[in-house]
């Protein structure tokens, strides 16, 4: 078994994570009431469906106006084949919050339809930093290598302005 994992910082400030089940969408919000983001699960994937600043009551991205197909929330192509967090490339598996010191994490744990591959999005908050970090692990869970291009860890769809301007 492969395990590939890939980092980045994303700034967005965050201190309280928690879990909703609706229906057949999963939804996670983190927040530290200052800023916002509720990520998704459903039939259209995994995408981040709200991302809010709590102090200036403003919307980067707002569920009304989501595009889902143009925010995947992360893509790669393998063996030649572009792959996303939007649509039907992924099963969901399960999701865990976990205690860090001095923060928190959370987990989304995907499984493709396709390929024998398990991808981990991991977002970590940490007491008084206004940041999130976000990191994929991917698994090749198969006998056979995987070769993986064009990876693309964060992919939003943000709205910036008022409608008119």
């Amino acid at each position: 078994m492969r395990i590939v994992s890939i980092a980045t910082l994303f700034i967005l400030p965050c201190l309280t994570l928690t879990t909703a089940l609706a229906a057949t969408t999963r939804t996670w919000t983190i927040s530290n009431g200052e800023v916002e983001r509720t990520l998704a699960f459903g039939p259209s994937g995994l995408v981040t469906e709200r991302w809010s600043d709590l102090k200036t009551h403003t919307d980067y991205i707002k569920p009304e106006g989501l595009k889902a197909e143009l925010a995947p929330e992360f893509s790669f192509q393998c063996n030649g084949r572009t792959y996303s967090g939007h649509g039907s490339d992924f099963s969901f598996l399960s999701a865990d919050e976990a205690p860090l010191p001095n923060g928190k994490s959370l987990t989304i744990r995907l499984r493709s339809n396709q390929l024998p591959l398990d991808v981990s999005l991991i977002y970590s908050v940490y007491d008084g930093q206004p940041a999130i970090r976000k990191h994929l692990v991917l698994q090749n869970t198969g006998s056979a290598p995987l070769h993986l291009s064009h990876l693309d860890i964060e992919a939003i769809a943000p709205t910036v302005g008022p409608e008119d301007e």
